[in-house]
């Protein structure tokens, strides 16, 4: 019904399909019967991952109708340019953005005469709704960039020095260290300065100020305009000698050369002053965001993984928060990412300019033909602005198996022992009856949170077991409720789940379990948001008999899509499946480390 529906309608067709109800092959199916009118389809997914995973999944289909099919997803361009020779390409969608951009503006020859004619989205809500405004920026490196190292340094070092006494809050705020910064870069005089050398003079002082903004030696901030002594003019003591006495004046040249022969941490060429002046305030207020911004949450400090560059040094890389993937490629822009950089002692990289970009709604609205699917088209409102947006026929497609999904409570901890004691305690029935458990967090510093203390907790109770010790029975007294030989049982199984323990950080961590390497009685997965969304776990015969797969959340999901979609995890075509939220919330806050 979803691909007649698609392949009939003379409009932009949006799809909810249900998790689990067999979509990539929906979506291979519609993009064959699109190939066969002689269109090319570009196929984006949520993340690279499913791109190289579904081309790979959906080869053999293809094979058989004689269809070209590829992905875009390598960071060379050689293999990108034979992928776009495909009659069908998967990517995910900066992969598209980038190469599009690539080849209409900076003329690389990618896409060669392929046209933008039809495009199939899966998980469309994420493209069109969680980041349908965002945009992708390319950039280049301006010669004489690599010079804002020391400003960078300097901020880096201001607003990181300890700060101590009432003067502390005025130290950290922007105009203070604005003016450290042009102090040190140009030099800087003030009014105050010049009346303490002549203190019962203060109009002769207005009259030095006022002069020396006539011959360009200030500007009216009291920013020097001079780089060194030799570009004083000669006249320079008889200038000022016509509104202030012989004294007076000798003692500001005194002062303005002292200034001239100031020990510079900044060194920023002449003809990028302005530059530094129209972005200064937007520098400082990233480099105080990097203080704040957590490592293995907005991004990772690793190596490169993925081949894209030959430098083995660790880098900062961008993480994905809705899907969880590396982001190699990209930088934050505005001195963002220089100052994480120095943050965590890693090489500078030199600040790169905006060039050109493109939205994502641009980008789509460039295809004659758009379909997408997904199992979460989100509420009535959001469901009416893509219909309105985009020109698009919304249907919702019912499922073809009753869903065999049950929810259990959710519990809602007010610090991190209990919400991970809840954690635990849920595992440990779950495993018990046999049946495996999935947990979702929302970073990757999340996850080793919950390992940690799922496996802390674990021990706890397997060295209590023979314990003697007052420690020993404390814990079998609130924890294990005595000792008998079905404890002993209990803890057998446990072990042999933590043995087994399966962790997902990072897109390039191994996790396939599908064929022969279905999932098994008695696992636990502990995995961000890349095993969150469109990602298929196949369960061995044993593990659907006793109840499936039971996911658990570990955070508070931002709306009901993406609640739906991790629980979608569970209960697919037709199998038994639960799920459950059990967050953690600390100070109206999400606690990360």
């Amino acid at each position: 019904m979803a691909v007649l529906i698609a392949a009939e309608s003379e409009k932009n067709t949006l799809l909810q399909v249900n998790t689990g109800e067999g979509k990539t092959l929906l979506i291979a199916t519609l993009a064959i019967l699109r190939a066969k009118q002689n269109k090319t389809v570009d196929i984006i997914t949520s993340s690279p991952v499913l791109a190289g995973r579904d081309v790979e999944k959906m080869k053999p289909l293809f094979n058989h109708f004689r269809i070209t099919a590829s992905h875009n997803c390598e960071e060379q361009l050689d293999p990108r340019k034979l992928a776009y020779k495909s009659q069908i390409v998967y990517g995910d969608m900066q992969h598209f953005q980038r190469d599009f951009l690539l080849h209409n503006f900076y003329k690389k020859n990618i896409l060669g005469d392929r046209k933008r004619e039809c495009v199939i989205v899966d998980e469309v809500d994420n493209m069109l709704l969680d980041n349908g405004n965002n945009m992708l920026y390319l950039s280049h490196n301006v010669a004489g960039m690599e010079t804002l190292v020391s400003l960078f340094v300097f901020l880096h070092r201001t607003i990181n020095v300890p700060l101590h006494g009432k003067e502390q809050y005025n130290q950290f705020e922007n105009a203070t260290i604005r003016k450290q910064v042009l102090a040190d870069m140009f030099g800087y005089i003030d009014k105050q300065s010049l009346e303490k050398m002549h203190p019962d003079t203060k109009i002769g002082v207005s009259r030095v100020w006022q002069k020396l903004i006539e011959i360009n030696t200030i500007d009216r901030d009291g920013l020097l305009c001079i780089q060194s002594e030799e570009e004083l003019p000669k006249d320079f003591l008889q200038t000022l000698e016509t509104v202030v006495s012989e004294i007076f004046a000798i003692k500001v040249k005194d002062y303005i050369c002292t200034i001239l022969h100031r020990e510079r941490h900044i060194q920023v060429p002449r003809y990028l002053h302005s530059f530094v002046l129209r972005h200064l305030g937007v520098f400082i207020e990233h480099t105080k965001r990097a203080m704040f911004m957590r490592h293995n949450d907005e991004y990772v400090v690793d190596v490169d993984h993925k081949n894209a560059s030959s430098d083995l040094s660790p880098r900062i890389t961008i993480i994905d928060k809705n899907t969880g993937v590396d982001l190699t490629t990209s930088q934050w822009s505005e001195g963002l990412h220089q100052a994480i950089q120095l943050k965590h002692g890693c090489r500078l990289s030199p600040i790169s300019l905006k060039a050109i970009f493109v939205s994502n709604v641009g980008f789509f609205k460039g295809y004659e033909r758009i379909n997408g699917l997904s199992g979460t088209l989100g509420s009535v409102e959001e469901s009416k602005s893509l219909v309105a947006l985009y020109e698009a026929d919304l249907v919702r497609i019912p499922t073809w198996k009753p869903k065999n999904f049950y929810e259990h409570v959710p519990l809602v901890a007010a610090n991190e022992s209990l919400w991970l004691q809840n954690i635990y305690e849920e595992v440990k029935d779950q495993v018990i009856a046999r049946r495996s458990v999935l947990i979702i967090c929302n970073s990757i510093s999340q996850v080793d949170v919950v390992q940690r203390g799922l496996e802390r907790l674990h021990r706890m109770e397997k060295q209590a077991l023979p314990g003697k010790s007052k420690f020993a029975q404390l814990v079998r007294k609130h924890f294990m409720k005595g000792v008998s030989w079905k404890r002993v049982f209990v803890n057998k199984i446990m072990s042999a789940c933590f043995d087994n323990l399966i962790v997902y950080r990072r897109d390039h961590d191994e996790f396939d379990l599908s064929g022969v390497k279905a999932l098994r009685n008695g696992r636990i997965i502990i995995a961000t948001n890349l095993a969150g969304r469109g990602t298929d776990i196949e369960l061995s015969e044993g593990l659907q008999q006793v109840g499936g797969l039971h996911v658990i959340v570990a955070f508070l999901p931002e709306n009901c899509r993406i609640e739906e979609q991790a629980f979608g995890r569970a209960a697919r075509c037709g199998h038994p499946g639960s799920g459950q939220i059990i967050a953690l919330i600390e100070n109206d806050t999400y606690r990360m480390d």
